[in-house]
């Protein structure tokens, strides 16, 4: 926010401290306003709204610390994947050959929609209420941890986990350990061990 945005930001706040019975000054809105100014107005207002409307924290006046908070748990939820980003990936566990990387927040939301199947369109709906059920649970600090379901068919398993790489959402040296280290073969010792082992074999036939 600039200074163009004061009064559309006492214009917001004001009311909030008439709603608690609060009164307002110059002073308060000039620290509110220094506290809040590196966020925009919109962000700001949506901020206070989600504070005022929630059942919790919305029985209190809210302090600076609150609305950034706010903006904090929105911003963290912004980050996740959509509802039916995660159902895509959810999907692919219905098959246990596969291998899915996921989080708590799809694993958990799946295993409520499992129970619906095989109606699809139920289940479907049953994890989006549930993901966005458990999206918005979190705290502003939380983070999803990442981490694979290592399915059955080994031939692309490989692919999965790259692909978790390339992403961002495994850690490379994670994802070394859980696959077979490559077999390196030098030609040149093979065939040397391959002479010996005929010589061996030709000695014995000899005798």
């Amino acid at each position: 926010m600039n200074d163009q945005d004061k009064k559309a930001f006492a214009e917001i706040l004001e009311p909030v401290f008439s709603t608690y019975n609060k009164t307002t000054d110059a002073q308060t809105l000039k620290l509110w306003f220094a506290l809040m100014q590196k966020y925009d107005i919109q962000t700001f207002k949506k901020a206070i709204y989600s504070h005022l409307t929630d059942s919790e924290s919305g029985r209190f006046m809210p302090t600076p610390a609150h609305i950034i908070a706010q903006i904090e748990k929105t911003s963290n939820k912004n980050k996740q994947l959509s509802s039916d980003e995660a159902w895509a990936i959810a999907l692919q566990a219905l098959d246990e050959r596969n291998t899915v990387v996921w989080n708590d927040a799809i694993s958990e939301a799946f295993a409520i929609a499992k129970d619906v199947l095989p109606d699809r369109v139920g289940a479907r709906m049953a994890f989006k209420n549930a993901y966005e059920r458990i999206l918005n649970g979190l705290e502003s600090h939380d983070k999803l941890k990442w981490y694979p379901s290592i399915g059955t068919r080994k031939e692309t398993r490989q692919e999965a986990l790259n692909r978790a790489v390339e992403v961002g959402r495994l850690k490379s040296e994670y994802v070394a350990g859980l696959l077979p280290a490559p077999v390196s073969v030098n030609k040149e010792l093979a065939a040397v061990y391959l002479e010996k082992l005929k010589l061996i074999t030709s000695r014995k036939e000899e005798k």
